[in-house]
């Protein structure tokens, strides 16, 4: 079953949302199709590796208590660098925070 995810966060001082299709199997969780956009309709002026590092730290936290161990993020890139490759990211769930 596949349900749509959506998540703000503050990046660097900009609000910035996520939309993505959301699935689980097993103990996996796919997050599909994924958009980051700011949230006004000005362009914000945050750096990707920023956003990256939220997505890393952030969206764990979201999905505690769902028996997932995995959490794969697929998209495609529409601007910046190298726009129409593919993205794939792959982050445990089940991995203790270091302090």
């Amino acid at each position: 079953m596949v349900e749509l995810f959506e998540w703000s966060v503050v990046v660097d001082g900009e609000v910035i949302d996520v939309l993505a299709e959301r699935r689980q199997e097993g103990e996996v969780i796919y997050l599909d199709d994924i958009a980051v956009y700011p949230a006004s309709e000005a362009s914000a002026e945050v750096g990707a590796s920023a956003v990256l590092r939220v997505i890393r730290n952030g969206l764990p936290q979201r999905f505690a208590g769902t028996g997932a161990s995995t959490l794969i993020i697929r998209g495609t890139r529409l601007s910046g660098a190298n726009p129409g490759r593919t993205v794939e990211i792959t982050i445990r769930l089940d991995e203790e925070e270091s302090p």
